[in-house]
């Protein structure tokens, strides 16, 4: 379009007829707008299609994900544990879920307020997130102070090691909790438990879910870990 236009301008200006000159000036110029026009509106159709390809990805993220920890949220978890504990079971591997609970977090809102709260939440989510850094582990909010975390492939006997671990890094986060009777820091309580052969998500939630509230009877800021056939308490 360019080169035609070019062509019509040299045209021009190499006519000797004045009048003929004018007639292709005004030519070149209806194509020159014309041009413009297409070119613009050509722009904003793209920019549009990007906009709503964007607001798409975003509400497709926000449909799967918790706004305030960035976490994967209840939706997805399910999805995604369905899809582990199948694949899992396909590649004979051990899968662990574990299920975190903030000790005493509605003393830590009542004391700090809801935006200390919510910050606090979000520091628990990057500990999870460190993690869950293989392609089938998942760090997921549950809703209010509870988390999940699964674990893919991950070695039996080395279980209480990461539940253990996941406690004691959101201890040495620091964040005073001057009303907690556990500890003068926040804290976590965790239950971890591993798939077993031929069970389905709900059994698994069930059995980590009973391993959180002895942790959480036995006096919080633990990991209450069942494997191997056996449970054992980590402090």
């Amino acid at each position: 379009a360019l080169s035609f236009l070019a062509s019509v301008l040299v045209i021009a200006f190499l006519t000797p007829e004045q009048a003929l000159r004018e007639a292709l000036l005004r030519i070149w110029l209806v194509l020159l707008l014309t041009l413009l026009t297409c070119a613009f509106g050509a722009y904003w159709r793209e920019y549009l299609r990007r906009e709503q390809f964007l607001h798409r990805g975003l509400a497709q993220w926000l449909a799967l994900h918790d706004e305030l920890t960035g976490l994967s949220n209840r939706r997805l978890f399910k999805q995604h544990v369905q899809m582990a504990m199948a694949q899992a079971s396909r590649d004979g591997r051990a899968l662990a879920l574990l299920l975190i609970d903030v000790d005493h977090f509605k003393r830590y809102n009542d004391r700090y307020g809801h935006d200390a709260g919510d910050h606090a939440l979000q520091r628990v989510a990057a500990v999870l997130a460190v993690q869950a850094q293989r392609p089938l582990d998942l760090a997921a909010r549950m809703g209010g102070e509870e988390m999940a975390l699964l674990l893919y492939d991950i070695r039996p006997e080395q279980l209480g090691e990461h539940a253990n671990a996941v406690v004691a890094a959101m201890a040495a986060e620091g964040l005073p909790h001057e009303d907690s009777p556990t500890a003068p820091v926040l804290t976590l309580s965790l239950g971890a438990a591993l798939m077993r052969p031929g069970e389905g998500p709900e059994r698994l939630y069930q059995r980590a879910d009973a391993l959180l509230y002895r942790a959480k009877n036995e006096g919080r800021n633990c990991a209450c870990v069942e494997g191997m056939g056996t449970d054992e308490r980590e402090s």
